[in-house]
């Protein structure tokens, strides 16, 4: 790894690339032949039996195998660690990859836990150290994701929680993950939001367009609470972008200031609750209701009646019997 020919008697790093798979583990003896004529080349001793493959005369190379071949086994663990990271073994990954005893790597890990060096994150049944210096790399691409993401989507409460694992964390256990971005918001890197995750110094905030957008919005609900335009008629009416439209929807519902009845139904929360008091009221002197009669009760169409009454029925609220509807609760 750091020359190119070995002379007589010489020692050096070199990295074995076989025709086949063999096994062996670290601290194996080896010996190398030619097939023919058959004759010794020289012998070593396994550091690493199961490698990436590297690249030749890297200073940083070179320290990590001569940890790995005259170090003491928490120097190897560290460097293991530290090399391994981005794949999140667990201790026993790492016994099993070094043949080291798992409780002799436990002694270890817990002794660069308490020099600062890793951190320890404990599962049900495993224990997975991981590096500082991967650690703050994570919080550093976690904070420029969050600070691209409130940038693009201004509106939205936060990165879905499983998007940003995927995006960071994709190769640690779900548990792990959970527990790493646990830590950062302990930390008050980050809040978490329902199922969304937010830089915690985030506020939702509307451009001047997003205003323009949510106070049509606003004042057309008022105006005719039972009969909502679809989205892509509020576009084409005050001249908007559909996508922005969109976000002003759903920064609204997420807000509880409206909810979503359809895809394409959205009314004030005010008027969804008078929307049940009157199904409600009408229900208590009458054993069903129709979607006809609804509708009058409403003064709408047919349609957002028939979407009122299916999203009762979702919430348990009313049944469908035939073309009527009966209270649950």
């Amino acid at each position: 790894m750091d020359r190119e020919q070995l002379e007589p008697g010489e020692e050096a790093y070199a990295q074995l690339r076989l025709e086949e798979k063999v096994v062996c583990k670290r601290g194996d003896k080896f010996i190398l032949r030619f097939y023919s004529p058959m004759f010794t080349i020289g012998g070593g001793t396994v550091l690493e039996s199961n490698a990436f493959k590297k690249k030749r005369f890297e200073k940083n190379l070179l320290e990590e195998l001569k940890i790995k071949e005259s170090g003491s086994s928490k120097e190897i663990l560290e460097k293991i660690i530290h090399t391994k990271g981005n794949d999140f073994p667990s201790l026993r990954d790492i016994s099993i990859e070094t043949s080291m005893l798992e409780e002799n790597l436990l002694q270890d890990a817990q002794e660069l836990n308490k020099e600062s060096k890793i951190l320890l994150f404990n599962t049900a049944k495993e224990i997975y150290p991981i590096h500082e210096d991967l650690y703050i790399k994570i919080r550093e691409e976690l904070i420029l994701a969050l600070e691209e993401y409130h940038k693009k989507y201004p509106l939205r409460t936060g990165m879905p929680k499983e998007e940003l694992r995927t995006r960071l964390l994709k190769n640690a256990a779900p548990k792990v993950g959970d527990k790493i971005l646990q830590n950062y918001i302990e930390e008050n890197v980050i809040e978490q939001y329902e199922d969304t995750i937010r830089l915690k110094c985030f506020i939702p905030s509307y451009s001047n367009e997003q205003q323009r957008i949510k106070s049509y919005i606003m004042e057309r609900l008022l105006t005719d609470e039972f009969l909502p335009l679809r989205k892509d008629d509020i576009a084409s009416i005050i001249k908007a972008d559909k996508s922005e439209v969109d976000e002003v929807l759903n920064a609204l519902i997420s807000n509880k200031e409206i909810i979503k009845i359809t895809e394409e139904i959205s009314i004030l929360t005010q008027s969804f609750d008078k929307s049940l008091k009157l199904l409600r009221e009408f229900l208590d002197e009458h054993d069903s209701i129709s979607v006809g009669e609804y509708r009058d009760i409403l003064g709408t169409n047919r349609k957002i009646a028939i979407g009122l009454l299916e999203f009762f029925d979702q919430l348990k609220i009313t049944k469908r019997d035939g073309e009527k509807r009966t209270l649950i609760k």
